[in-house]
């Protein structure tokens, strides 16, 4: 056999080759590892290339208007153009930006597949803000198209606003003369002063009046001037109106100014005899006349009468007969109503005259001073005594301070009051306790004005105790013996204290304390002895008396010493038992818990690893068909051992000698 051939059944048939030209197995093994080695080879020249693949970035194949233009007063949804993009699909365009962002910057949004086509729409949609074109007149608006491998490409659209024409008036100024107006009904067409508008849009109609009337009103559709009340009662001759129409989009600029006169008219009232000022004092009778006036016109008329502040109108009547009086007391001392501004007009039914004015100003008249409280009792405790009996002298007299003064009783002169603020206050220190002074006294207080009036009113003076002593012992010092066998142990003696305060308010309720070892005094003075004492000891117990006072509050005395002397007994034997108890082992458990940590990388996507992924999949290929020839490999190698043993050692024998002899095989071949 030729090399060639050789060589084609080496490939097509190893193992009969290895075994007619006695070739060990492991020459097959290394012409396997090198066929490997080149399919990993091309596997990742392949991902290599798979990975260096890139995309195009998409395009907009279709933007059909690059400005478009809508008005500021559009309200309905409108679809302003379609825009197609081109590219890697899956593809979405988006709106990217507006500018500005206000007042109308959410009013623009992108909408996929408009009116059923396959294109994206950008859509003005009413109600998200406003269109105003005096604030902004132009939006920029950025739409973006990005494809699957998130390369993008933007475009612009430029959104103008269109402004709303206001509307104008067809005539802007008018006179009209209404003849008969006494006579004219209800409803009346006077003139029309209607507007045009360029844009075709609904106006609505208002109108004020100079001199202000409600006989004229406009129609608010229409624009027609009518009479909406009696002109008989219209007491002027003309009207000076305004008429104002609106779009109700732009400013209001369409004005039309109507002059209407009307023939005839009723005349006012005239009032005559007063408009001046009057002084008048606070005392001046309930009754009298202050004023009179006279009415001038040719109809019956009838008169009131007014006041500024309201409240005044209280203290004035007006006769049938003209004249002003006073209704009831006058009185200065009301500042509300010291001066008072009376208004009276008259009407003949249709027509009120101008009003005829009458200020009254009211003077001061000086009035008795009155002293309150009257003739009461007030209480405090004793000491230095300072009280405000809250006094209210009642004087109608602005600015008359009042004066204070003692004019009787003040036992032995043990009070004084402030001349001005009418404080009482004590001279000395007021005591009280074991009768030292008397626990009630009186006093006459008199408080007089400027003008010399007096008022007079008698207090009464409760001195009430205060708890000012503290208990005192009657014993600093107090000595008690006793033995350690005294079998009944309690009382053995007592302490006790006096009080000077009186027992008001629990002044002089004296208790009791203290304590030092087995040794307490109670609190009703009790020496107390309590199991412990010690025979050869003493005892020395720092007694303390307290009151019960509540002002300013209770009060201890200095302590006292107690001593209390323990003299033995004769020594007694105790027999003692101990008893020891085990304590109980406790046996503690400790759990251990194993803390399981997953770990997770979510960045790299599919589309990054594309080549990685097909060239693993490759080399698993090949792995998994030789681990398959591997074992079919050895298997074999096994049944023919098992079938003849003698002429498998041969085989191997003679293909590690023709390995050795073989030129094709050598080594160096490999």
């Amino acid at each position: 056999m030729a090399a060639t051939d050789k060589t084609c059944e080496r490939k097509k048939n190893p193992l009969k080759f290895a075994a007619e030209y006695g070739q060990a197995t492991d020459c097959y093994w290394h012409q396997t590892m090198k066929d490997i080695f080149h399919l990993l080879f091309g596997c990742l020249l392949l991902a290599g290339s798979l990975d260096g693949v890139s995309s195009a970035a998409p395009t907009f194949s279709s933007v059909p208007q690059p400005v478009v233009a809508l008005k500021e007063t559009e309200t309905q949804i409108q679809d302003l153009l379609t825009v197609t993009c081109t590219g890697d699909i899956p593809l979405v365009v988006s709106l990217d930006s507006t500018v500005p962002s206000s007042p109308c910057g959410t009013c623009f949004q992108v909408y996929p597949r408009c009116g059923g086509g396959t294109g994206y729409c950008l859509r003005y949609l009413p109600g998200q803000g406003t269109l105003k074109f005096s604030q902004v007149s132009n939006y920029v608006i950025t739409l973006s198209c990005k494809d699957i491998n998130s390369l993008s490409a933007t475009t612009t659209v430029n959104v103008r606003i269109e402004p709303n024409t206001p509307p104008y008036p067809l005539q802007a100024t008018k006179s009209y003369t209404l003849a008969n107006a006494k006579n004219a009904a209800i409803g009346t067409s006077v003139t029309s002063a209607s507007c045009n508008d360029d844009d075709t849009d609904a106006l609505s109609y208002s109108m004020t009046s100079s001199p202000s009337t409600s006989v004229f009103t406009v129609g608010s559709a229409d624009g027609i001037i009518r009479t909406s009340g009696n002109l008989a009662a219209e007491c002027r001759s003309q009207f000076d109106l305004t008429v104002i129409c609106t779009d109700n989009i732009n400013s209001v600029v369409g004005t039309s100014r109507v002059w209407v006169t009307l023939s005839g008219g009723n005349d006012r009232p005239a009032i005559s005899g007063i408009n001046y000022s009057l002084n008048v004092r606070e005392d001046k009778a309930v009754g009298s006349s202050l004023a009179s006036f006279t009415v001038t016109d040719s109809d019956q008329t009838s008169c009131t009468l007014a006041a500024n502040p309201t409240t005044s109108l209280q203290y004035f009547t007006l006769s049938t007969s003209n004249v002003i009086t006073v209704g009831s007391a006058l009185d200065y001392e009301q500042s509300l109503t010291r001066n008072t501004n009376l208004t009276v007009t008259c009407s003949d039914g249709y027509c009120t005259s101008y009003a005829g004015y009458l200020y009254v100003i009211v003077t001061d008249v000086n009035e008795p001073i009155t002293l309150y409280p009257r003739d009461f009792t007030l209480s405090t405790y004793e000491g230095k005594i300072s009280l405000d009996p809250g006094w209210t002298p009642i004087d109608p007299d602005e600015n008359d301070y009042p004066t204070y003064t003692i004019v009787g009783g003040n036992s032995k002169s043990r009070f004084a009051i402030n001349p001005t603020t009418g404080l009482i206050t004590s001279t000395l220190d007021y005591d009280i306790d074991q009768g030292a002074m008397p626990s009630t006294d009186t006093i006459i207080v008199q408080v007089k004005d400027v003008a010399g009036h007096t008022s007079t009113t008698t207090v009464t003076l409760t001195i009430l105790d205060l708890n000012d002593n503290a208990p005192i012992f009657n014993q600093q010092t107090q000595e008690i013996t006793i033995t350690d066998c005294t079998t009944s142990l309690g009382v053995i003696g007592t302490v006790t204290a006096t009080d000077k305060d009186s027992s008001f308010q629990g002044n002089n309720i004296i208790t009791y304390s203290g304590t030092n070892g087995p040794i307490t005094i109670g609190s009703s003075g009790s020496i107390i002895a309590n199991t412990g004492i010690v025979g050869g000891h003493s005892y020395t117990v720092s007694a303390v008396a307290k009151d019960a006072g509540l002002v300013p509050g209770p009060l201890s005395s200095t302590s006292a010493a107690i001593t209390v002397i323990v003299t033995p007994c004769p020594t007694t034997t105790t027999s003692t038992t101990t008893t020891t108890t085990k304590a109980p082992t406790t046996t503690t458990s400790t759990t251990t818990t194993t803390a399981t940590i997953s770990l997770t990388n979510s960045k790299t996507s599919v589309t990054d690893n594309l080549g990685w992924i097909i060239m693993a999949a490759l080399l698993g290929t090949v792995l998994l068909a030789l681990a398959a020839f591997m074992v079919w490999r050895y298997c074999g190698h096994l049944a023919a051992s098992s079938s003849s043993s003698g002429a498998t050692r041969a085989v191997w024998s003679d293909c590690a000698s023709a390995a050795s002899r073989h030129p094709k095989f050598e080594k160096s071949s490999l």
